[in-house]
């Protein structure tokens, strides 16, 4: 089966470290906007995460709303104001920074490897930057973005969630259709990109320039392989490729899924024009439409009631639900996509909620289910995940055409 390459960029295809990159980024930005507030009020604006953009764990908000709603009222601003001076900076300045960057020979060598080989490529860089600014690294990588089909470059204004949270990799994997087969991020970050990444259960390639550096106690942040760029693709090669398909199943994982569902969905949804939304590609496929409201009411009539079934008492009894013939009886296709959408958003942060309130015996309770027979809620919760998978593979393969 095909491999989906996930490659961080930022000082794993590209150098350009903290020392020197980051002050000249965000000492650009205090130039920028320094006639509406001091270089002290603009930088203390990324110092920890006083916007809360790094701990967002909202799939209803874009790190650029979260960035638009607090860093220019901080400033005693509007986003419309300032936003104009901010992207004239991106547009002007920022190129001036390829100067502090050092390129990679490696990358542009292992992408292109990569792609003849078929892979999916996607640039799982962390989204805390404009997409402009995200392209422009990629061209001083030697990689621009026009010359090489890469299926995603994540970047803060289509991401809700950032690395490491394991919520960020699945929205990656949902951008992309939830693939099917191998799967392996590369990163030059234990936390970021190996631990993120593995919390997710994917098998994650640590960039390290020295055999010598010290692994994590925690083993659940080993790596599953290390070296420079040339070593990736040898190593893919050595290995078994069955030792590359993820696992979905713990339940961060499971809930990472859920998580990334109704976040990735509002981006590719947002541009869609009316006829979009009732659009079958067979005549016995579902529409977008269709979809979207059976996620909706399969979160609040099923998933919802089941979980306070189960934690109301052991040995529940819980039966099965044909609620694919929702799908005729409720007239899904004359409803409305947009707020079907809308609804479902709604509904999962609800589900979401009451999954993060779960503890360990919750997660651990037993059940009868009228199909399955003897199982629990995390092994319910698992198929709620997958069941979420599959539809956003119907989705992908809907707004492709």
């Amino acid at each position: 089966m095909t491999l989906t390459l996930l490659l961080d960029l930022d000082d794993t295809l590209l150098i350009n470290g903290n020392e020197t990159f980051l002050p000249a980024y965000f000492g650009g930005i205090a130039r920028a906007l320094s006639e509406f507030a001091s270089p002290q009020e603009i930088l203390s604006q990324f110092v920890g995460d006083p916007i809360g953009i790094l701990s967002n764990t909202s799939p209803k908000q874009t790190i650029q709303e979260l960035f638009r709603g607090k860093f220019y009222p901080n400033l005693g601003h509007s986003y419309e104001k300032l936003e104009p001076f901010l992207e004239r900076y991106i547009d002007e300045r920022h190129p001036d920074f390829e100067s502090l960057v050092q390129r990679v020979p490696d990358a542009s060598r292992l992408v292109e490897e990569a792609f003849s080989r078929g892979y999916r490529i996607g640039i799982a860089t962390n989204p805390l930057y404009p997409r402009k600014a995200t392209l422009q690294r990629l061209e001083w990588a030697g990689l621009p973005a026009r010359q090489y089909p890469f299926e995603l470059v994540s970047a803060y204004e289509d991401f809700h969630f950032t690395k490491p949270n394991p919520a960020y990799y699945a929205e990656v994997l949902t951008h992309m259709g939830w693939p099917e087969g191998p799967i392996l991020m590369v990163g030059n970050d234990l936390d970021a990109d190996i631990f993120g990444a593995k919390q997710l259960g994917l098998t994650a390639y640590w960039i390290s320039d020295s055999q010598q550096k010290q692994l994590p106690p925690d083993a659940a942040a080993v790596p599953n392989g290390m070296g420079c760029l040339a070593d990736v693709i040898p190593w893919i090669d050595k290995i078994s490729p069955s030792s590359l398909i993820p696992r979905f199943d713990t339940r961060i994982a499971i809930a990472a899924v859920l998580r990334a569902t109704p976040a990735a969905l509002s981006i590719m949804t947002r541009d869609l024009k009316n006829n979009d939304w009732t659009y079958r590609p067979q005549p016995e496929d579902w529409s977008l439409t269709e979809i979207l409201c059976h996620l909706r009411d399969i979160d609040r009539e099923i998933n919802l009631p089941r979980i306070e079934i189960l934690c109301t008492g052991e040995n529940s009894f819980i039966p099965a639900v044909d609620s694919d013939q929702w799908i005729h009886d409720r007239n899904y296709q004359l409803q409305s996509g947009p707020e079907a959408l809308v609804e479902f958003v709604d509904s999962r942060i609800i589900l979401l909620d009451r999954i993060e309130a779960l503890n360990d015996e919750d997660w651990s309770q037993k059940c009868r289910h009228s199909i399955l027979g003897p199982t629990t809620l995390q092994e319910l919760l698992n198929i709620s995940a997958q069941h979420d998978r599959k539809h956003i593979r119907e989705i992908f393969q809907i707004l492709k055409y």
